[in-house]
């Protein structure tokens, strides 16, 4: 019980029908300073507060059981919100990264893509992002009820 309590959500990556995980290939793009905040970030924050990250600033609820992870600290300031005296970051960079993310069953999140806003911010690429971050929602909710049910199984 103890250990739910450290860190109750379950971390998991969509993966397509071809074996592609948009997520985790998103975090692999990123140099350094940031692959390190998002994997920080991923661990210390959302693992921990889930889709109620939506109350604070580091997310919000795009409906429909869609959620952005909004990050926009490195790694330090991170820890340092944590009460932890991390070593300092070797590298500077501008951070301002999204993940897409859908809470299901028990405690599970659904990591679904992201994208790094402060390479191009415009509305119009955030538009782009979250609806391609629903489309995969949309795909992966018809997978599940295909899976579920008796008929969805014939072809």
């Amino acid at each position: 019980m103890a250990e739910e309590e450290q860190a109750p959500y379950e971390i998991v990556f969509y993966e397509d029908e071809d074996g592609n995980e948009p997520a985790l290939k998103f975090m692999q793009s990123l140099d350094g300073a940031k692959r390190r905040a998002i994997g920080v970030a991923i661990n210390e924050v959302l693992r921990y507060e889930g889709p109620d990250v939506a109350a604070g600033n580091f997310g919000r609820s795009l409906g429909d059981g869609l959620y952005e992870f909004k990050l926009d600290q490195d790694a330090e300031q991170i820890l340092r919100r944590k009460g932890r005296n991390p070593r300092p970051e070797a590298e500077e960079a501008k951070i301002l990264l999204r993940m897409f993310f859908h809470p299901y069953g028990r405690k599970i999140l659904l990591l679904l893509g992201g994208y790094d806003k402060g390479e191009q911010s415009s509305k119009p690429r955030q538009q782009m992002e979250i609806e391609a971050a629903k489309k995969i929602l949309n795909r992966w909710k018809l997978k599940q009820k295909q899976a579920s049910s008796p008929a969805g199984k014939r072809k």
